[in-house]
């Protein structure tokens, strides 16, 4: 459905029909980049004052081929592992165990307005 609210007419009225309205060459670039991108090492050496948390949703199965790599990264006192009993959508099949884990470091952080969460 999000395919479809992402469609605009095509102004070229001789050809018709829709065109996307995102720039389609550049995700497919970032989709690029991410295929191919590898923070481990990064993840392994971070040192403070920065703590970066990890959300892991269990069941996806991304996960099933960097088990050695987490281990790795889980030794880096500046890095947080948390496993979520979820698949890939973990803020939405997860959003109120989600928002739990995240809402102590939003409140250390100042924004404009009210969070939105309970």
């Amino acid at each position: 459905m999000w395919m479809t609210t992402n469609l605009r007419p095509n102004p070229d009225t001789a050809t018709g029909g829709f065109v996307f309205a995102f720039d389609v060459p550049t995700i497919r670039s970032l989709y690029d980049s991410y295929t191919v991108s590898d923070y481990s090492q990064f993840l392994k050496d971070l040192t403070g004052p920065t703590t970066v948390h990890l959300v892991r949703a269990t069941k996806n199965d991304a996960w099933k081929g960097v088990a050695g790599a987490i281990a790795a990264i889980e030794k880096n006192e500046w890095v947080k592992v948390h496993d979520i009993d979820a698949g890939h959508w973990v803020h939405v099949e997860k959003r109120d165990e989600l928002a739990a884990l995240i809402k102590p470091t939003l409140r250390s952080v100042s924004l404009k307005g009210s969070l939105p969460f309970r």
